[in-house]
């Protein structure tokens, strides 16, 4: 039984004897000078940091594998079957009622300048009432909308 050969760490090759390598201080071997890995399936680099899927010694990019398999399986990949999945959406749930019921886009940006408006007002009288060092009065009060 012959014994397995380490990777390198950056490139994830077997390092075969005679190569130039390099001891880190983790304590794993990566090549002096890393060879270039091809995907069999698209033919592009592998680089260090992608995610791959290994086919014996060849490595190949992790979605690569899945449009193999999935060939394999004789499965178009935006059509595979989820598990448990229904063909409705989750909006299809929801009643028309409910959707209907929601306030329009000009109306939620008409309230939301209303409350901006109230907000500056409320903090310019909480600021002129500090600089006086006076306690906010039943007009105050009614100007931001405390008192009716």
């Amino acid at each position: 039984m012959a014994a397995e050969l380490p990777r390198c760490a950056t490139c994830r090759v077997s390092i075969q004897p005679g190569q130039n390598v390099a001891f880190r201080t983790d304590g794993r071997v990566q090549h002096v000078d890393c060879p270039e890995v091809l995907c069999p399936v698209c033919a592009r680099a592998v680089l260090p940091g992608e995610p791959i899927r290994r086919d014996d010694e060849s490595l190949l990019h992790a979605n690569c594998w899945m449009r193999r398999l999935r060939r394999a399986e004789g499965l178009p990949g935006a059509t595979r079957p989820i598990a448990g999945g229904c063909t409705a959406t989750p909006w299809s749930f929801v009643s028309g009622r409910v959707v209907d019921s929601r306030p329009a886009p000009d109306e939620v940006i008409w309230v939301t300048r209303q409350l901006h408006e109230r907000a500056a007002h409320a903090r310019d009288s909480a600021r002129a009432a500090r600089q006086a060092r006076r306690p906010l009065t039943g007009d105050a009060l009614s100007r931001i909308g405390l008192l009716s």
